[in-house]
């Protein structure tokens, strides 16, 4: 915004010089004709609600805004939502850093989490790390602990892409429940073959001392809506289970005895999350891809439903 008020500023100067140069030249109504042809070539669109509303920056928003930790906040379906990961603005095993300016609300009331270029150096641990590509990551501030968690999202569209809808604590880590997690690979609609989709659930947690992961493969295409339409993503946390749905299709029970240890511990609570990502080998063909198609990850609702013991 700033930058639009300069170079604003800076037209209208040039253009007030050159009105001046030919006001000794010309007649007061020639003035006034040339004076509106001007002015209507001035970039007033820079101001206007064709944009969407920022989260990080609208006026819209400036109501609602709130420092939490001094990090910027934005309220969104009830909850109060932080775009910045816990362990800070990269991950030394990730190509891209986040900025809470990649996530924001648009005038359908949808979250966008962005990816763009943007190249950063990043000080961790001593080190330099190299980070090409900016995108966005939010997590509310609000935890739970059982419960049912429901997005309404649709994945982005492009090749080498890591879009993810998951929950995790601030507390402990692992154990981590990730609904929903998209690799588009070569395949911008996340196909894999003739019948399954490169989508799916995980869990994380640790047995015997060691990192476990199990996901479930296999996604059906039938599962998931078309790419312009919204899916459902459902995580139903109990002390017994935790159920992934993906529509109406229960893909996964997940109910491994020391997996079910670690969620229950006392104290601990878990944020929803939604973040995007890439591939390690994103380069500039796939960045073309996604920002020719313009369907970044957009996140329709989200709800949680406390758990009533049966």
């Amino acid at each position: 915004m700033i930058k639009s008020i300069q170079k604003s500023v800076s037209i209208f100067c040039v253009l007030l010089r050159f009105l001046l140069f030919c006001n000794k030249h010309m007649n007061r109504i020639g003035l006034l004709i040339m004076f509106m042809l001007c002015t209507a070539a001035l970039p007033w669109r820079s101001y206007g609600q064709s944009e969407p509303v920022n989260a990080a920056d609208s006026s819209k928003q400036e109501s609602i805004m709130e420092k939490w930790q001094g990090i910027v906040t934005f309220q969104w379906q009830g909850l109060t939502w932080i775009g910045r990961p816990q362990w800070g603005i990269t991950h030394p095993k990730r190509p891209v850093w986040y900025d809470s300016e990649m996530v924001f609300v648009d005038d359908s009331n949808c979250v966008v989490v962005e990816l763009r270029e943007n190249r950063r150096e990043i000080k961790h641990s001593n080190t330099i790390l190299i980070r090409r590509w900016e995108t966005g990551y939010c997590r509310s501030v609000e935890e739970f602990k059982y419960g049912t968690f429901e997005w309404e999202a649709r994945m982005p569209y492009g090749t080498n892409l890591w879009p993810a809808l998951w929950l995790a604590s601030d507390s402990a880590w692992p154990p981590e429940i990730d609904c929903v997690e998209g690799w588009s690979n070569n395949n911008p609609k996340y196909n894999k073959g003739l019948i399954f989709k490169n989508m799916r659930p995980t869990m994380h947690w640790t047995e015997n001392g060691k990192l476990r992961s199990e996901p479930r493969y296999n996604i059906r295409r039938g599962w998931i809506n078309k790419m312009d339409e919204y899916t459902t993503y459902k995580v139903v946390w109990t002390p017994e289970y935790v159920d992934i749905f993906y529509g109406d299709h229960l893909v996964k029970r997940f109910d491994n005895p020391s997996l079910l240890e670690q969620l229950n511990q006392p104290g601990l609570k878990m944020h929803p999350i939604m973040s995007m990502n890439v591939q390690p080998r994103f380069d500039d063909k796939d960045y073309k891809t996604y920002r020719k198609a313009q369907k970044p990850f957009s996140i329709k609702s989200f709800k949680y439903l406390p758990w009533s013991e049966p």
